[in-house]
C-alpha cells in the first residue's frame, strides 16, 4: 500500500488548481456554497475547506462570509 506522501506526490498539480478554481467559482455564486457541497465536489475534509477559506481571505484578498442556516448547515460565499 503506498504511503500518503507518495499518493499526494503523484496527484497532478493541475487537478489541485482546478479544485481551487472550482471552489472559488462556487463561492462567487449569489447563494454561495454549503460546506457539504464543497466537500463533495473536492473530496476535501471539512478542516481543509475551512483552511482554504482562511487562506483565500488572507492571501487572496477576498472577504469570505460564513453563515449558518436554521438547519445548522454552514454556508460560505465571497462578498462583493
Amino acid at each position: 500500500m503506498p504511503s500518503r506522501a507518495k499518493k499526494l506526490a503523484t496527484k497532478p498539480k493541475a487537478d489541485r488548481a482546478n479544485k481551487k478554481a472550482d471552489v472559488v467559482a462556487m463561492l462567487k455564486r449569489a447563494e454561495g456554497a454549503r460546506l457539504s457541497e464543497i466537500m463533495a465536489a473536492t473530496e476535501w475534509q471539512a478542516r481543509t475547506v475551512r483552511g482554504f477559506g482562511s487562506i483565500l481571505g488572507r492571501k487572496g484578498g477576498d472577504k469570505i462570509e460564513s453563515s449558518k442556516n436554521a438547519a445548522g448547515e454552514r454556508t460560505y460565499k465571497i462578498e462583493k
